[in-house]
């Protein structure tokens, strides 16, 4: 095992802690200084020895700490003490030692400090046992202190064999995220040390302790309880808006994920999380189709990339345990963002969701009125051009839309078939993607609107030098029928 040196911080800190927690007058009368430096000197024995080193540089640490960290944190770094410093031989007889458990101990539960403090130095019975340290002798074990006892039905564990039924209540102690978890363990998987990493902590101790992690363990569970009711009132009212603006036939969704992998290769464990959900796109149909999904990638800027990505980015894994069709850049439980389509058996089926900007119901703008200057009563066509073209942008398909009142002839109907508009034959419409061209036909359709809305017909009073034409004097032709031909 390696070992290193502490910094002179850490020794300062946690000397610090001690002179400003224990009650003891004798701990006290050492000071800060001296507390500091007989930490630093058994974990510099520890180093020699670990390294047959004869010799190691020690300075003075006269170092100041003005704010500590939380006891939690105190009692990592004391713990990582005594790891960095058990190279010793003479360590666990050691000054060093004593000081390093009055840390841990009040670290552990600060409240115990100045108070009574019961130690239990048996173990035979499982009453007594609170306050000491044991290790699981399981693969997936630790060390812990014991915090209660309880009987229960015996049994058998594979490894272990069969169980007597007497279990430890357990405060396992999680290096990894410098932690404390409350959990039980089998008497039969359990071992106590004689010389320990940590010592025997007071009752009062772990009794405190146990009482902190029941309390955090319900205000956790209440604030989880209180997020899924949160995150369930968001997801009601955003499938609530999808519903209105859904389109009408809508089979699927097509959505991005911003997937976080979380996966172990020491253990071989393979998986991911989905950090965030974009709603890219609707479909009427439910096939999985890649240039369906490049296209709806390019609905928002954090997946826009995909549209172009190489063809390695289809992913195909529609077998047991894959992970269907989706378009990514790299591996399915790798860091990034995939797109990928869902079917909609029900509302139920839309995740909660980031709404792309192009999924907001379409945006309807009037086209401005010309100013047309009447100087007769128009017979034809309306008085205005807001009455005769209806113009509408559609910002789900950049395009935009004219609706005529009656159908388009002459002039305005050639400027149409001249210029980007397409008609629409189910619709009955005419439509161009937007564009400055568009718009500028869009400006001559509407000029000719208004001179045709300045031209109007003759009124039908005025006389004309028409004549009309000279009525026929013949008699209607008689129909020709086979009997007439065969009887006269």
């Amino acid at each position: 095992m390696s070992v290193y040196v502490l910094d002179n911080h850490e020794f300062a800190t946690l000397a610090t802690f001690l002179v400003n927690t224990t009650s003891s007058e004798a701990i006290k009368a050492k000071g800060v200084k001296s507390i500091a430096h007989t930490l630093r000197e058994a974990n510099i024995q520890s180093f020699m020895g670990r390294y047959d080193a004869d010799s190691y540089e020690r300075d003075i640490i006269n170092l100041s700490i003005e704010s500590l960290p939380d006891a939690k944190e105190i009692f990592f770094m004391a713990r990582n003490l005594v790891i960095e410093s058990v190279e010793w031989p003479d360590y666990f007889k050691s000054e060093a030692k004593k000081l390093a458990d009055e840390i841990l101990r009040l670290s552990l539960c600060p409240s115990v400090a100045g108070g009574t403090q019961t130690f239990n130095v048996t173990i035979k019975e499982p009453e007594t046992a609170a306050g000491n340290i044991i290790h699981n002798k399981g693969p997936f074990g630790g060390e812990g202190i014991i915090v209660g006892a309880r009987r229960e039905a015996g049994g058998y564990m594979l490894g272990t064999g069969k169980l007597s039924g007497l279990v430890w209540d357990v405060i396992k102690l999680d290096g990894s995220n410098r932690n404390f978890v409350l959990t039980q363990w089998h008497a039969e998987s359990c071992e106590f040390a004689e010389l320990d990493l940590l010592p025997l902590m007071p009752v009062e101790a772990v009794e405190g302790l146990r009482d902190q992690i029941l309390e955090q363990r319900l205000t956790e569970q209440k604030a989880r309880e209180e997020a899924i009711k949160e995150t369930q009132k968001q997801t009601e009212a955003f499938r609530a808006h999808c519903k209105t603006i859904m389109p009408e036939k809508t089979k699927a969704i097509i959505i991005a994920n911003l997937v976080e992998d979380d996966s172990d290769s020491m253990s071989d464990y393979h998986g991911s999380t989905t950090k965030k959900t974009i709603l890219l796109a609707w479909s009427k149909h439910t096939r999985d189709i890649f240039s369906e999904m490049r296209k709806a990638a390019a609905n928002h800027p954090s997946t826009a990339a995909l549209k172009d990505a190489p063809d390695e980015a289809e992913h195909r894994e529609k077998w047991s345990m894959g992970g269907g069709y989706y378009l990514k850049d790299g591996y399915r439980h790798s860091t990034g963002w995939e797109v990928r389509k869902v079917k909609l058996y029900d509302e139920r089926s839309i995740p909660l969701a980031e709404l792309a900007e192009c999924l907001q119901p379409a945006k309807k703008t009037q086209a401005p009125t010309p100013q047309a200057t009447k100087t007769e009563t128009c017979t034809q066509a309306p008085d205005t051009a807001d009455g005769y073209i209806n113009i509408e942008y559609n910002e789900e398909k950049n395009g935009v839309e004219l609706r005529f009142q009656e159908k388009p002839e002459g002039e305005i109907l050639e400027s149409l078939r001249t210029g980007p508009f397409r008609f629409h034959r189910k619709g009955r419409f005419w439509y161009a993607k937007q564009s400055d061209k568009a718009e500028a036909n869009i400006a001559v359709i509407l000029g000719h609107i208004s001179k045709m809305l300045t031209t109007c017909k003759k009124p039908h009073s005025e006389k004309t030098d028409e004549k009309p034409a000279p009525e026929s004097n013949r008699e209607p032709a008689t129909p020709i029928t086979m009997s007439s031909i065969l009887f006269g």
